[in-house]
């Protein structure tokens, strides 16, 4: 917990230097670039083999990067700043909260790598996830350490913050315990071992698709269905092609749930399809696409000055419109990639009656990284949050069975090849932060900006 200590001792400095308005802000603006560079310096890596940066380039793309999130934070500072200094604590967590959920909205968002992140390793900790979510719960750590600093320097207890953070612990028991008899799913999960390098360089081999259905071949046991990976292959679907044969055959034994490109009317979807008895029972066409992944914003600009698309498709993928809801035996929503980091995408599926989550994802790209660590601990995150069961098929790693509580049931190691099979329960539940969403700092800060407003204009 390293960044926890550095957190501590920054708003320690924040503290007895928070009069000057100025210096404080670039002290927070320097404070969580740093944090975010060196949380994103694996990408240098991936910029650089995939997208033709060198490293000089790669590496100020990263900072330009961790300066724009760093800004975030910044503001949400800078913003209670505005508000008298006995709320400081209270206030400057609320605006957090707010520029957090702004950031995973703002240039088609990317709320990726929370203060809370860390955490995730440890579940019983992050119940309050189910409460706040994952915007909210970063905003609860903030007031956490907000609130050691605050106590020490003024050298006595803050009630409120105490009654919070036991209310919460309480909390954490309950919730992580409870227990409700629910329908169940055997499930299975295919992962494969494959050089992502090797197939960018020389084109689709079929490598991933010939290694997954062998091993898909070996699962005896019965099964609900099968999930297999995002890019087990790259090429176009198309209805009579060879290689579909051997899917439609394997899903006269179980249900198989795969991903594929599917172009339709000169148009091109990443798209998650169910085969069950050789025929196409449902399709989820991807609706939160990657920039500079799946298409490339400006592409007229980015080609000019040299930069190659990581993606292979020679067009970008078109926004599916419908929510990625399957009817099985019990409903489930699929995502593709990072769209489970973005609440709004679960909460809609739950709204059309998902009781448990499935994500197909290629973090292959980021090789030995903290890359495909950090994407896992999202994952879990999600789990947390809507109270559903994740199931997460991850071409190379790390494919797992998530409980709803953030708990991993069974899971494969990067680069690990093989199968897991796993029962999981399914959820109809909702939880507290499913309702609330995001509204609670907005509404709060709009209260104290009135009671501020009512004391300039009234007394």
């Amino acid at each position: 917990m390293p960044f926890y200590l550095s957190l501590l001792l920054f708003l320690h400095i924040l503290f007895k230097y928070k009069e000057n308005r100025k210096i404080s802000f670039f002290q927070i603006l320097f404070f969580s670039t740093f944090f975010y560079f060196f949380s994103f310096l694996w990408l240098i890596k991936f910029l650089k083999v995939y997208g033709g940066l060198p490293l000089i380039f790669g590496s100020f793309a990263i900072l330009v990067l961790s300066i724009y999130l760093s800004l975030y934070f910044s503001f949400s500072y800078l913003a209670a700043t505005f508000f008298p200094e006995k709320q400081f604590i209270f206030i400057f967590p609320l605006f957090f909260w707010l520029f957090e959920y702004l950031r995973g909205i703002v240039l088609t968002g990317f709320p990726w790598n929370p203060i809370h992140l860390p955490l995730l390793y440890f579940p019983f900790l992050v119940q309050g996830l189910s409460i706040f979510g994952s915007y909210g719960f970063s905003a609860v750590i903030l007031f956490f350490f907000l609130g050691i600093v605050f106590q020490i320097i003024e050298k006595k207890i803050n009630y409120f913050w105490f009654l919070f953070f036991t209310i919460l612990f309480i909390y954490n028991i309950f919730w992580t315990n409870y227990e409700k008899k629910e329908n169940s799913l055997k499930i299975a999960i295919v992962q494969v071992d494959i050089n992502e390098l090797e197939r960018f360089k020389y084109g689709e081999d079929f490598l991933g698709l010939r290694k997954g259905i062998d091993i898909a071949k070996k699962i005896k046991e019965k099964i609900d269905f099968l999930v297999l990976p995002e890019s087990l292959f790259i090429v176009p679907y198309e209805k009579n092609y060879f290689i579909f044969k051997d899917l439609q055959d394997l899903s006269f034994n179980f249900p198989v749930l795969f991903n594929a490109n599917l172009d339709e009317m000169d148009k091109s979807y990443n798209s998650a399809i169910l085969f069950e008895n050789g025929e196409i029972k449902n399709i989820y066409r991807k609706t939160h696409l990657v920039p500079f992944g799946e298409y490339i914003p400006l592409r007229g600009f980015f080609e000019k000055i040299g930069f190659k698309k990581i993606a292979r498709s020679l067009l970008d993928f078109e926004k599916g419109k419908e929510v990625g809801i399957f009817n099985f035996k019990e409903r489930f929503g699929v995502s593709i990639c990072y769209e489970i980091i973005f609440p709004e995408i679960s909460r809609k599926e739950i709204k059309e009656g998902a009781k448990f989550f499935i994500v197909l994802t290629n973090d292959s790209w980021y090789g030995d990284s903290l890359g495909p660590y950090q994407h896992f601990l999202l994952a879990k995150a999600k789990a947390i949050e809507f109270g559903k069961p994740v199931v997460r098929s991850a071409l190379t790693g790390i494919s797992a069975f998530i409980d709803s509580k953030g708990r991993n049931m069974a899971s494969l190691k990067l680069f690990e090849e093989g199968f897991i099979i796993s029962e999981i329960k399914v959820s109809d539940r909702k939880t507290i932060y499913y309702y609330l969403r995001d509204f609670p700092p907005f509404l709060i800060i709009l209260f104290f900006a009135f009671k501020k407003f009512y004391n300039l204009i009234f007394k």
